[in-house]
């Protein structure tokens, strides 16, 4: 018989623990990584936060740059006037109460002629008039295909309006500027009036512009009463100021006369209005070579 001949079993050698296994998973180096990783993810969130920041102000510098754009309204900048108001800019004469109005060269200061506890003085705001704004007269106007009209960013906000069956738009930057425009739209005159004091959805209103079937122009007094423009007509010098739905006289030849509001427009953006008013009679500016009328 053969001996058989017996293998002794192979030995399998055990894993070798791997270099630094012990360190990594010792519980304070755990804790610097995770602290590493964590200022590593507070460094990038801020980078990102500070790209995103730049992004969104350049966006805002290219809007602002859109809106800021030389359009040219015509004649709308306010009248610089260096004449000083008089220390005593009211004072009592007869039975009447002069409120100072203006300094014309040649003629001296101009007085607006009420009567007594007709403007509540203590509540009136004074101007300083330094500048004038000056009321539109005669407007300029363009239709679609005009120079401004196409110039105009899409992004200024505009008065829109139907008068008198025409859409009409005014925009702000000339609204603001010169407080009144005395309009005609198919015959019919109108006063569109902007109050620079009031909140935006309450700043803009549209009277009717005649009385007993007669137009009447006003212009901006430079006063304020209680948050509210006074204004004065061109032919009688009558102050005139907002009350309810009216623009009602206060004082002067037609006190206790009213012009019904038309309408109180709330801005709206120029591309929005003319998208759904194509044909709109766009007021660009004031024709300031034609005399100022006196009614």
């Amino acid at each position: 018989m053969t001996q058989l001949e017996t293998k002794s079993p192979e030995t399998v050698a055990e894993p070798r623990p791997q270099r630094g296994s012990k360190l990594r998973s010792h519980p304070l180096i755990r804790l610097l990584i995770a602290g590493l990783i964590g200022i590593l993810g507070f460094f990038v969130l801020r980078g990102a936060l500070a790209l995103w920041h730049e992004y969104d102000f350049l966006r805002q510098e290219v809007a602002d740059a859109d809106l800021s754009v030389v359009v040219g309204y015509p004649e709308i900048c306010p009248q610089a006037n260096y004449a000083e108001r008089p220390q005593d800019w009211y004072r009592h004469e007869g039975e009447s109460v002069l409120i100072w109005a203006n300094w014309v060269d040649g003629v001296g200061h101009r007085w607006y002629r009420t009567a007594p506890g007709d403007v509540d003085l203590d509540r009136l705001l004074v101007p300083h008039r330094h500048f004038i704004a000056r009321a539109i007269d005669h407007p300029m106007v363009e239709t679609e295909g005009g120079t401004i009209w196409r110039q105009m960013p899409g992004e200024v906000q505009v008065i829109g309006q139907v008068l008198a069956g025409r859409q009409c738009a005014y925009p702000l930057p000339v609204v603001l500027k010169v407080e009144v425009i005395n309009d005609v739209v198919e015959d019919e005159p109108f006063l569109v009036v902007g109050n620079i004091m009031a909140p935006r959805e309450q700043a803009f209103s549209i009277y009717d512009g005649s009385i007993e079937g007669r137009r009447v122009t006003m212009a901006s007094s430079g006063y304020f009463h209680s948050g509210r423009p006074i204004l004065y007509d061109r032919g009688t010098e009558s102050l005139w100021m907002e009350q309810e739905e009216t623009l009602r006289a206060i004082a002067g030849t037609h006190k206790g006369k009213k012009l019904p509001r038309v309408a109180r427009p709330v801005p709206v953006a120029w591309h929005t209005w003319r998208l759904s008013n194509p044909r709109s009679r766009l007021v660009i500016g004031a024709d300031r070579t034609q005399a100022v009328p006196h009614d």
